[in-house]
């Protein structure tokens, strides 16, 4: 019988990669999209291959027709306001978003569906930035922001459902993982972009705050089958994900335009608007829980994938290029 999944947050970069692993293996993939959100985005390409369903995130009704109607093998959860910044903005929408939705979730499952199993997307920003050394599934959570609180607070209560119902819910502690697909507004996709809008000759400069900030980066493929491996793991569990190494905004910025021969010192620019408040230490992951129960590490540099960020940022700003030249 073929087994189905759900996921949330399919047009987003896990989103899609993710439904891209589940179809290659044969699952059903039910794709949830935010009722109002515009296309498949990163996964428009696989748009024949998932039945999409979309209504308010916070309609706790409707996730009770959708959990009862499915009786889903799998629940990826990787929806949610994911951008810091935003969450300093408008923390009661982060809060909704982050830790009302999953806790509808685990509502419906606990009551029409309690044989799914359950994977949710974390952040490593539950953990702050109060210690030097490598952060595991141990690590005191003092979170620093309230995207931050708010993953704490949706990772505790998936503890909670765990414990006392027996559910299988397991949260993926992500580090920073990158790829073509991010979004935008997040500062890697920024300098692919901008590194390829010079290449292209629609983009002179590069403007930046502080390039002294360090993060554990990865890409998104191996974090995605991180997840994977989590939910066919024989007992739910909470994972950190990450690759273990700390490379500097500085650095990944360098190796951007070294890939396509460029020195970056000519083209980027500071704005003190731009800087953020000094990090006393660099986090990073210790994911040897996940080698030793998974078999997962992470193998891809950031340096690998910056280039390849880039590479297909020229791609597509070539096709965008000749699209306006056929126009005109």
């Amino acid at each position: 019988m073929t087994k189905t999944a759900i996921v949330t947050g399919i047009a987003g970069q896990d989103g899609s990669y993710l439904a891209e692993r589940l179809i290659a293996d044969g699952i059903r993939v039910v794709g949830y999209v935010r009722a109002g959100s515009v296309g498949l985005k990163n996964a428009t390409h696989l748009a024949s291959h998932i039945d999409r369903i979309s209504f308010p995130f916070d309609d706790a009704f409707e996730w009770d027709l959708l959990l009862e109607r499915e009786q889903p093998d799998y629940f990826f959860h990787l929806a949610g306001n994911s951008f810091v910044p935003e969450s300093w903005e408008k923390p009661v929408a982060s809060i909704q978003s982050n830790v009302v939705w999953i806790t509808n979730i685990f509502e419906s499952v606990r009551r029409l569906s309690p044989r799914t199993r359950v994977v949710v997307a974390s952040s490593s920003e539950i953990f702050g930035r109060a210690s030097d050394t490598a952060f595991n599934e141990s690590t005191p959570i003092h979170p620093g922001n309230p995207y931050g609180v708010t993953k704490a607070a949706s990772s505790l209560m998936i503890e909670l459902y765990r414990q006392r119902y027996g559910l299988f819910g397991s949260n993926a502690i992500l580090f920073n993982h990158e790829s073509p697909r991010r979004a935008l507004h997040f500062v890697t996709r920024k300098v692919s972009r901008a590194v390829a809008g010079i290449v292209l000759g629609t983009q002179s400069e590069l403007t930046m705050g502080s390039l002294d900030a360090s993060r554990d980066w990865g890409h998104a493929i191996e974090y995605v089958d991180a997840m994977y491996r989590m939910i066919l793991a024989d007992q739910p569990s909470d994972f950190v994900i990450g690759s273990g190494r700390t490379v500097s905004l500085h650095a990944v910025v360098e190796h951007a335009f070294r890939s396509v021969g460029l020195d970056f010192q000519k083209y980027v620019k500071t704005d003190p608007a731009f800087v953020r408040p000094p990090e006393p230490f660099c986090p990073r992951a210790d994911s040897s829980k996940a080698h030793q129960i998974l078999g997962w590490q992470a193998m891809r540099s950031i340096e690998s994938t910056i280039a390849e960020m880039v590479a297909s940022d020229i791609r597509f700003g070539e096709m965008e290029l000749g699209s306006l030249g056929k126009v005109a």
